[in-house]
C-alpha cells in the first residue's frame, strides 16, 4: 500500500519558489563567466547550462504540483496563493538597467 505524502503547504512552496529563482539566476552568472572564459562546447560551459535547465525543468515541475496541492490547503490558504506567481514571478523590470 502506498504512503501517501502531505505535499508542501502554500507558505512552503513560496519560500521554495523564491529560493529556486535565485538559484536560477546565480546558475545563470556562473554560466555565462564560464561561456566567457571557455568554449561553448566545454564541459563546464554545457553542463553549465544544464544545470540552469534542470532549474527551470524543477521550478516547471513545481509548479504544476503547488496547482495539484491546492485543492488539499484549506480556505485561508486558497485565498493567499499567488497562482503561477510562485515559481513565476514577474520581472522586476525596475533593476534591468
Amino acid at each position: 500500500m502506498p504512503i501517501i505524502k502531505p505535499g508542501l503547504t502554500r507558505q512552503e512552496h513560496e519560500e521554495l519558489g523564491i529560493l529556486l529563482e535565485h538559484l536560477r539566476d546565480e546558475v545563470l552568472r556562473i554560466a555565462l563567466q564560464l561561456d566567457g572564459a571557455y568554449p561553448k562546447l566545454s564541459p563546464a560551459a554545457r553542463l553549465s547550462y544544464k544545470a540552469a535547465q534542470a532549474v527551470d525543468r524543477l521550478r516547471s515541475a513545481l509548479d504544476r504540483q503547488v496547482f495539484l496541492d491546492y485543492c488539499q490547503w484549506d480556505t485561508q490558504e486558497k485565498v493567499q496563493f499567488k497562482g503561477s506567481r510562485t515559481y513565476f514571478p514577474p520581472a522586476d523590470t525596475d533593476n534591468l538597467l
